[in-house]
């Protein structure tokens, strides 16, 4: 399987092997040396056919389903952030991508995400943190969908294979956290401590 993480308004691409990816609300057990790790949110699109050479009128035979995902990029105060090496180390660190239940049906989708992001700095949970984000929908799908015909060319996608848009908002979070994200359902999409 492949994880294919492009950021939104932006040309950065980069890949995850499949030992980052978790499909439930564990707990995040920060690597030693990781005093900060940062989260990322992100709506992922799982492959539904092999292809390459996708053209843009067959798009919707490819990718119809999106998940609200979760991208944690540990960050170590002791290495050079520039060095390539520490990059792909921390775009390696096992059950680091997130991916949640169903957000919405390509062609049924609202105009709107709302996300809503609770997290604590303390265990006793007195530093109580609120955050609602709003997301234009289509903005989304676009870019997914020039994603997927231009990496087409270059390699070719598998059934199961995700390509997750990276969205803009990032947490940056310390250890002894607890993360409650919730959609427009009444049931937390994630709920997990960074320990």
């Amino acid at each position: 399987m492949n994880i294919v993480i492009k950021k939104i308004d932006s040309q950065e691409i980069y890949y995850r092997p499949d030992t980052t990816l978790t499909k439930e609300s564990k707990d995040f057990f920060a690597p030693d040396g990781c005093d900060v790790s940062n989260i990322s949110l992100g709506v992922a699109f799982k492959i539904d056919k092999p292809g390459k050479y996708i053209g843009r009128d067959y798009i919707d035979r490819y990718i119809s389903t999106a998940y609200l995902t979760l991208l944690i990029h540990p960050i170590f105060n002791s290495i050079d952030e520039s060095n390539i090496n520490y990059k792909i180390a921390i775009n390696s660190v096992d059950n680091t991508t997130y991916l949640g239940s169903k957000l919405f049906e390509i062609g049924n989708h609202p105009s709107k995400l709302t996300i809503s992001v609770d997290y604590c700095q303390e265990s006793n949970f007195r530093d109580y943190i609120y955050k609602q984000i709003v997301f234009d929908i289509d903005p989304i799908i676009d870019e997914a969908t020039e994603c997927l015909i231009n990496l087409s060319k270059h390699t070719s996608f598998r059934i199961g294979d995700l390509l997750i848009i990276q969205l803009p908002t990032t947490l940056s979070l310390s250890s002894n956290n607890t993360v409650v994200i919730k959609g427009d359902l009444p049931q937390p999409l994630f709920c997990f401590d960074i320990k």
